[in-house]
């Protein structure tokens, strides 16, 4: 697509004036160096263009509906993409991994379609219908010292997270050992290894109970398991006792994760605002 001034201004004021996608798309367009002014290509959210500038999309590898819709499903605030990582606020009721439709594959097709030899590799999971910050590695090599030091390199893994009741403490801490039984279940046992989670009530409204909860180890199913075992299951989680369901999807967003990157020595923060349906619900 290409584009030529009329008026003097910023580059995304622009943008956003005469092509019709999100906000946030275009500022990942800029940020992924997809948009060019006279043939050179801007970065710069505040690039002054004058009448006459010449702007292209290099939108050209984009070629199918399915990487079109990539970009309005999962570029959301925030994604975060270097030569290190690639990260997604991944919406409720999608797979990270395991068929076309999940994210992984939609995130290998995207780097696919810029031309750059760059692929994504699964470094955690967030359950199907948990939301929130998702990281994918663009080596093999950040994959494998990353896992084999994921408590050490990892250093915050903030949640939010909705119950049916509340908990006798409004601020605690759970230790539990976890074990993952052959269906995939996860329950508290002497057999299992341990899991530790700090939580703090923040709101209550209409019989539902708002905490903030960060993970200090990083367990299958960790949070709803001890929520549940406490006596305090998360909205949605029918799987872990949770009766509720007029809340229409699982109480659960991860909002913040630390990492540190020991092949730059770089501490790297990602963020993502509470969902709009937990907002409104607390409002």
């Amino acid at each position: 697509m290409e584009y030529m001034v009329s008026e003097s201004g910023n580059l995304l004021d622009y943008l956003l004036k005469n092509v019709n996608k999100p906000r946030n798309t275009l500022k990942h367009f800029l940020s992924n160096r997809l948009i060019l002014v006279n043939k050179v290509v801007q970065t710069k959210f505040n690039y002054q263009v004058k009448p006459g500038d010449i702007i292209e999309i290099d939108t050209v590898p984009l070629k199918s509906k399915q990487i079109e819709n990539f970009f309005d499903r999962f570029i959301t605030s925030p994604l975060y993409s270097d030569d290190y990582f690639i990260v997604v606020n991944k919406p409720t009721n999608i797979l990270v991994d395991g068929d076309e439709k999940s994210i992984l594959p939609q995130i290998n097709a995207f780097l696919k379609t810029r031309g750059h030899n760059e692929k994504a590799y699964l470094l955690h999971r967030l359950d199907k219908r948990t939301s929130g910050v998702l990281m994918f590695a663009k080596s093999n090599e950040l994959v494998n010292v990353l896992q084999n030091n994921w408590n050490e390199l990892v250093s915050e893994r903030k949640y939010y997270a909705i119950t049916e009741t509340k908990l006798l403490q409004d601020e605690g801490e759970f230790q539990d050992l976890l074990f993952e039984k052959s269906d995939g279940t996860v329950l508290v046992s002497n057999r299992g290894k341990l899991a530790i989670t700090k939580y703090k009530l923040i709101a209550e409204k209409n019989g539902y109970f708002l905490y903030d909860v960060l993970i200090l180890s990083g367990r299958k199913n960790q949070i709803r398991v001890q929520f549940s075992y406490h006596g305090s299951s998360l909205v949605g989680d029918s799987r872990y006792y949770g009766k509720r369901t007029d809340f229409h999807r699982l109480g659960l967003h991860c909002y913040h994760t630390k990492v540190r990157n020991p092949l730059n020595n770089q501490d790297y923060e990602f963020k993502t605002k509470m969902p709009k349906e937990f907002r409104t619900f607390f409002n």
